[in-house]
This record gives C-alpha cells, sequence and structure tokens, in this order.
C-alpha cells in the first residue's frame, strides 16, 4: 500500500501563528472530503450479496428520475394555483425534451457497466476535480500574495502549479531545504522535486480531458496519459522498485478500463492519489515555513518546540 493511494480523512492542524492560508486550505478540505468519502460509501457493497441490492437500488431511481422530477413541478403547479399565481404552465413542460436518465443508461450500455459503477466513477472524478482546484487555487492565491509573478506564469494555471507557483512560494519564504525533507517523510515517494512535478503534469492532463472532452479518452489522449506514466515511473529511484510497481499498476488499471469503455474510469486509487498530493504538498509547505522561521530567528528567542 503506497500513502500516496490511502485514505487520510485526518489532517495535520493549523496553529495559532500560521499563516492563514493553511488553515483556510484545511478548512476546505474538510468540508470537501468528508461529502465526498460519505456519498461514495452509501453505493459502495461492503459484502458481495450487497453489490446486486446496490445496482437495483440505482437502476431503479435512475429509471424513475424523469417521472420524479414531473411530479415535483405538478405539486408546484397546484401551490401556485392555490396561492392564485399566474397559472401559465412554464415552456419546458410544452417542449418535446430527452430524459437525462435514458442518456445515462444508454452510456452504462455502450460501456458494459452498470449504472452504479457509471454513478461512483462519475463521483470520483468530480472529486478528482475539486481536489485539483483546490491545491490549484490555494497555490495561485498565495503566489501572487507573496511573490513577483515570473512573466513564463501569467495566464496559466494548472500547468505551472508546482514547476512555478510552488516553487517561487518556497523560495520566497526560504523554505526549499525544508521542503523536500518534509514531502519525503509524508509522502514516502517524492524523493526530490522534479518528481512532484511530473506526477502534477500527469494529474493536469487527466484534468484536461475530464475538463475539455467530458471524459471521453481516444487513443491519442490514452497514449499521453500512458507516456506520462512511463515517464513518472521511470523517474523513481532504483530502491524504489516496489514502489514503481505499485504506482504503475494504479495507472495500468485505470488506462485498461478506459481502453475498454472510451472514457476516464476512476477508482479509489486515483481518487486518493489527487486528495493526497494536495495534503501532502500543503502540509509539507507549512511545516517547511515553520522551520525556515525558527532557523531565522536570533538563537537567544528560538522557542524549543
Amino acid at each position: 500500500m503506497l500513502a500516496l493511494t490511502s485514505l487520510f480523512c485526518d489532517v495535520l492542524p493549523s496553529e495559532p501563528s500560521d499563516p492563514s492560508y493553511y488553515a483556510r486550505y484545511v478548512r476546505q478540505y474538510a468540508l470537501l472530503t468528508l461529502p465526498t468519502v460519505l456519498t461514495q460509501a452509501m453505493l459502495t457493497a461492503v459484502r458481495s450479496e450487497e453489490e446486486k441490492i446496490l445496482d437495483d437500488e440505482v437502476s431503479h431511481f435512475v429509471a424513475s428520475f424523469d417521472e420524479n422530477a414531473r411530479a415535483k413541478r405538478n405539486a408546484f403547479d397546484l401551490y401556485r394555483d392555490a396561492a392564485g399565481m399566474n397559472s401559465e404552465r412554464i415552456v419546458q413542460d410544452e417542449e418535446g425534451r430527452s430524459s437525462i436518465s435514458q442518456f445515462f443508461v444508454d452510456q452504462s450500455e455502450v460501456m458494459k457497466i452498470s449504472n452504479r459503477e457509471l454513478v461512483m466513477s462519475s463521483l470520483r472524478a468530480s472529486a478528482f476535480l475539486n481536489y485539483y482546484f483546490l491545491l490549484e487555487d490555494t497555490l495561485k492565491s498565495l503566489y501572487y500574495d507573496t511573490c513577483t509573478p515570473d512573466d513564463s506564469a501569467k495566464g496559466k494555471s494548472g500547468s505551472v502549479v508546482i514547476s512555478v507557483f510552488l516553487k517561487d512560494i518556497l523560495s520566497s519564504k526560504r523554505a526549499v531545504r525544508f521542503f523536500d525533507g518534509e514531502l519525503l517523510k509524508r509522502s514516502q515517494f517524492f524523493t526530490r522535486f522534479g518528481l512532484l512535478t511530473k506526477m502534477w503534469s500527469l494529474m493536469t492532463i487527466i484534468r484536461n480531458v475530464l475538463v475539455h472532452d467530458g471524459g471521453q479518452c481516444d487513443d491519442e489522449e490514452i497514449a499521453r496519459i500512458s507516456l506520462c506514466v512511463d515517464e513518472l515511473v521511470s523517474m523513481l529511484d532504483k530502491d524504489q522498485l516496489v514502489t514503481s510497481v505499485l504506482i504503475g499498476n494504479v495507472f495500468a488499471s485505470m488506462l485498461t478500463e478506459t481502453r475498454k469503455t472510451g472514457r476516464l474510469m476512476f477508482g479509489d486509487d486515483l481518487e486518493n492519489c489527487i486528495r493526497n498530493l494536495g495534503l501532502f504538498v500543503m502540509e509539507s509547505l507549512i511545516l517547511a515555513e515553520r522551520a525556515a522561521q525558527r532557523a531565522q530567528e536570533p538563537a537567544a528567542r528560538r522557542i524549543p518546540r
């Protein structure tokens, strides 16, 4: 089991002397993580016999989705009439509209998976984007608050979050030498900054497929993801053989399912990967900043911790 793909539902707490960005990140992380994990747990079978029950429940919900929506609109009509409001029907009820649940069922059939499995993959994809944007927005705001913007970073976000934003933040806080050590201890994976940059590049490719193509993945995009995974694994040290096999398997499994379905398929490991990447970076950043501040204090004023 990799620390990178484990489920961490706890965080390093902020201290009163910490800059506000870290407490803000922890708060947003918590508000995002608990609902995400809870929602997915409700659709996850603990025992094999529960899987069919959950599949049937989700399929029933999908099948009755449009009927339930129409019932709510009809109930609104009754309340509106009782209140003496304008009784003209809304234009959408007069149109020949297509059922979104049918689109969903059709997609499940094309991908040869159950409705529940497609719901779970979609929930994980949404969580992936939320965690990605949380780290991106946090570091971008911190960068513009504390650094002189680099011309190469103007107008860019995701692609330079680690290579420019984080790098310059660490330099401005004189925390570079502390950060790498903290990141390695916490992740047991990122032996150097370049490896973190490459992992973020991989996350950005996946993010772009989700945002720009709705998760649909053609052969060219699969090849790009596969090449980035190979480059990532090749950067691991020789004594990280087991780690390289484990991380390779995480993405190999995703790519195998993606080739079958034509759509990016998200499992626990990939969702945990983006969640933990952000957590490791932010915890290492605040620990490095605390260490840098202690190192800059006059010896007589240092307070033991």
